[in-house]
């Protein structure tokens, strides 16, 4: 009886031990706009510290923030919590990593994976007897991605042509409806795209964002 007795105060106190080291759960957005325009790279994130993301609070890290191996900036939301911001000017990179140190002296480093589209624009001739197909360099768009098209014409009105990846090839073909929503003329043309990805680090839960900004260029749409 006693033994048994021991034993049961043992896993109490076990269990209340396991109890105190739980921690709240920390929630973290990741954010990075590059532009090809001026070679603009424009990052963010933001921390919530709770046991659900609907309860949870800002968080902010003594040690900061850094981005790229440089410190971010802290913005004020004005109520609704902090964000670590960062704005570079640089050549496009595939890769990008955040660092921070929390509250046990441990590093967490969360690296983030954008994709480009170079050279993007629609495929000679741009004809819709021909068919539209719009076309990129780079990787192929992933389970994850999307490509925004948007035109905007001499009238100032715009269209948005949205694909969502996973596509098997860089050329993607304009439907019948689509095509037919675009009159001959020229537009102005230029492309986003976009990324999303969610992550878990044992109490570390992840939103990674990206964005990839084309130059504008200007085309003609033939009959």
């Amino acid at each position: 009886m006693k033994f048994n007795l021991y034993l049961l105060l043992g896993v109490l106190l076990f269990a209340a031990a396991c109890s105190s080291d739980q921690q709240p759960k920390i929630y973290g957005s990741f954010f990075v706009r590059y532009m090809e325009e001026g070679r603009q790279i424009k990052a963010h994130a933001n921390f919530y510290e709770g046991d659900t993301l609907a309860a949870a609070r800002p968080k902010i890290w003594t040690g900061g923030v850094s981005f790229l191996g440089s410190s971010m900036d802290v913005r004020d939301l004005q109520g609704s919590g902090m964000r670590y911001t960062a704005e570079r000017q640089m050549d496009f990179m595939s890769e990008y990593m955040f660092r921070f140190t929390d509250e046990k002296g441990k590093m967490q480093e969360i690296k983030m994976n954008a994709g480009s589209m170079a050279k993007a624009g629609f495929k000679e001739p741009v004809s819709k007897q021909a068919g539209l197909v719009f076309t990129y360099s780079g990787e192929k768009l992933k389970a994850g991605e999307s490509i925004v098209i948007l035109l905007t014409d001499e009238q100032n009105q715009t269209q948005t042509i949205k694909f969502q990846g996973p596509q098997s090839s860089n050329d993607i073909i304009l439907s019948n409806d689509t095509a037919a929503s675009i009159p001959p003329g020229k537009w102005q043309m230029y492309a986003v795209r976009t990324g999303k990805t969610e992550m878990k680090q044992g109490r570390f839960d992840y939103l990674l964002e990206s964005e990839y900004y084309t130059r504008t260029v200007v085309v003609e749409v033939n009959p």
